[in-house]
């Protein structure tokens, strides 16, 4: 007989000790799954990592791809308005002016208890999507303005409030240019309340600069409208955003006058500039904190859900092997 030792190759060769033999594959078969677990629960750890970083890292993100988005409508923008004909921006001007007396009238006699609608809306988008753009060097805001005030609008740039006048200027007009503060995705208007009386806002529409140095701040019921009203003789653009942040059950009215151009405002120092996008990440963290929160958590419940039910899986085909 062939001399045996006690290890576990005498245990695999030697026939008549069936019994340690089964216990050595009970071992090598458990030894198996604990590192196959093992492995998967080093994978989904790594994968539930990077999914909670996905998450939270998804408001600076999306807000780097908007400003991306604003800056290529600006640029189209600024692009289609070079290859006009002076005459065709002339005329265009001019459907715009006409539209605004219209405005005007109307206003008058709603004033007077008569009522009338106004028709012919001026139609400028023949330039594209934009009918022009702001930018609010404060702030650090250069921004497409769209017409209408609908969620498609507003999650890409600034909306025109098509009952105020046409964003041209003019003696007794006032424009309404409507943005969102405080979006996951994009910063838009999340900064209008750091306006004060005196800063500068600038509209370019056409081949025209409008320069506007903020006279006048609000903060109203959304169905107080009486500050949007044309003030005779005076050429006004009021920006209006929701506030407070989150909440939004008030109005923020920045109303500016225009002012004669002399040259867009560039001294925002870098100081100010980080201070100002330091607060506005701060704040937007803390707006949509509980929608990330409760978004990751899903996310991951989601995820280890699937690890155990994948672990136990493998158990179980495990023992029936």
């Amino acid at each position: 007989m062939v001399q045996c030792t006690m290890s576990y190759v005498y245990l695999l060769t030697c026939s008549d000790n069936p019994e340690p033999v089964n216990r050595y594959t009970d071992v090598m078969r458990r030894h198996i799954i604990m590192d196959t677990t093992r492995k998967i629960k080093i994978i989904f750890a790594l994968l539930m990592i990077v999914t909670g970083l996905g998450i939270f890292a998804y408001p600076f993100i999306s807000n780097a791809l908007s400003n991306h988005n604003a800056s290529v409508a600006v640029s189209d923008y600024d692009d289609s308005v070079s290859e006009m004909q002076k005459e065709d921006i002339d005329a265009i001007k001019k459907a715009a002016a006409d539209y605004n007396k219209q405005i005007q009238m109307a206003e008058d006699k709603n004033d007077n208890g008569e009522g009338e609608s106004v028709s012919g809306y001026v139609d400028l988008v023949q330039l594209g999507d934009a009918i022009g753009y702001i930018t609010i060097p404060k702030i650090d805001v250069n921004l497409p303005i769209y017409e209408g005030t609908n969620d498609t609008v507003l999650t890409h740039g600034i909306g025109h409030l098509t009952d105020t006048s046409y964003p041209i200027g003019g003696e007794s007009t006032h424009s309404a240019l409507s943005g969102h503060r405080g979006l996951a995705e994009a910063e838009m208007f999340t900064n209008l309340d750091k306006l004060q009386k005196g800063d500068m806002f600038y509209l370019h529409v056409l081949d025209d600069i409008l320069a506007y140095q903020v006279d006048q701040i609000l903060v109203v019921e959304p169905d107080q409208t009486d500050a949007l009203k044309i003030v005779k003789g005076e050429d006004l653009c009021t920006l209006v955003t929701c506030t407070p942040i989150g909440i939004n059950s008030h109005r923020l009215l920045v109303r500016g006058k225009r002012v004669p151009y002399t040259g867009e405002e560039t001294e925002t120092t870098g100081s100010l500039y980080r201070g100002i996008h330091t607060g506005t990440a701060v704040k937007r963290l803390v707006v949509i904190w509980p929608w990330l929160t409760l978004a990751a958590l899903l996310a991951i419940g989601c995820e280890a859900f699937i690890m155990i039910a994948l672990i136990k899986r493998i158990r179980q085909n495990r023992e029936d092997d």
